[in-house]
């Protein structure tokens, strides 16, 4: 068990760039094909090999993940422990607290540390973050039982029309952004603390300009260079990839008017 003279170091850390939903409001985003066990794999390794601590030390795998969107996703923590190159003995834990399952994954990992719970001393280490993708959304409902043709069986395109009665494809995003309980979206959640709290338009347009105008200068300043992994992206197969290495959310031209 831990004691109160317990402390826990956060060191290193690497991210992928935070890309677009949409490309111009209309082409799928530039992570579009890649799923969230892939993503959060990147940062790992990214983060494995931007620290002094060395691999084999590391004895747990905390990471977060909201959406499980993919075909891959129930494995989360686990997909992308191997991904990010560590041993498959390494154990792997996956936690989600909707928008806060990264920050939720950094509190595991630390109580985890602090308790002595599964505390390896010969791999005193852990690896703790979220990997997420809101780009790849699509499931397709009301179809177990029935014959799934090649296209499905291999994961390509699916022709709508030749689903049958019942079954229908929904966007996991839109879906999961709506809570049944409070019967409300997120976006709905923002306007009812707008008029709880009593927060003007004029102050909510001067703190998303503020927050913009921040974010521009600490990216023209360099300072998310540490932090962020350059992510090659292959847009088409008659393009060349491409570098992505800078948050695309960022607006250059932003003013209040």
């Amino acid at each position: 068990m831990g004691n109160n003279n317990s402390i826990v170091i956060l060191d290193g850390g690497r991210r992928t760039p935070r890309a677009d939903i949409l490309v111009n409001n209309k082409e799928p985003g530039l992570f579009s094909r890649f799923t969230s066990t892939q993503l959060g794999g990147m940062a790992i390794k990214a983060t494995l090999e931007n620290t002094a601590i060395d691999k084999g030390l590391i004895g747990h795998v905390v990471m977060g993940m909201a959406q499980h969107s993919h075909r891959d996703s129930i494995y989360g923590a686990q997909g992308m422990r191997w991904r990010g190159g560590l041993d498959h003995d390494v154990p792997a834990l996956t936690v989600a607290r909707i928008c806060g399952s990264g920050a939720e994954a950094i509190a595991v990992g630390a109580e985890m540390m602090t308790a002595g719970f599964r505390h390896d001393e010969a791999r005193p280490f852990s690896v703790v973050g979220g990997g997420e993708s809101m780009q790849y959304p699509f499931c397709l409902y009301n179809w177990r039982g029935r014959k799934v043709g090649t296209a499905v069986q291999k994961y390509g395109p699916v022709n709508v029309r030749n689903l049958g009665p019942g079954a229908h494809l929904q966007d996991m995003l839109l879906m999961s952004l709506y809570d049944p309980s409070a019967e409300m979206a997120m976006a709905n959640t923002a306007e009812e603390l707008g008029r709880r709290y009593k927060i003007t338009r004029e102050e909510a347009d001067v703190f998303g300009y503020r927050s913009q105008a921040n974010a521009k200068k600490a990216r023209d300043s360099g300072w998310f260079d540490e932090e962020i992994e350059p992510v090659m992206v292959q847009t088409d197969g008659a393009v060349p990839a491409i570098e992505l290495k800078h948050d695309t959310h960022i607006m250059d031209n932003v003013t209040l008017a």
